[in-house]
């Protein structure tokens, strides 16, 4: 038997008084699950599955050379 079936099997026998009390502890877990994931990983999260290869390797460093026309700037360091 599943973990899964093992539980329903369990419910099957509890009183709805219980059964309210299993589903608040239900929520509260699955609610701490969900915010785990920092909203500081969803924005990278997110930059990461819309990246563009775009064949320019400074492109962030020289942006102001590429969106305005404006001389590259020397490398520091």
């Amino acid at each position: 038997m599943s973990v899964k079936e093992l539980i329903y099997a369990e419910l099957d026998l509890m009183s709805d008084q219980k059964l309210e009390e299993i589903y608040q502890i239900i929520q509260k877990l699955h609610k701490e699950e969900t915010e785990e994931i920092s909203d500081w990983d969803k924005l990278s999260k997110f930059f990461d599955e819309n990246a563009i290869e775009t064949g320019i390797p400074d492109l962030a460093e020289q942006h102001d050379h590429y969106i305005h026309g404006c001389p590259k700037r020397e490398k520091e360091g």
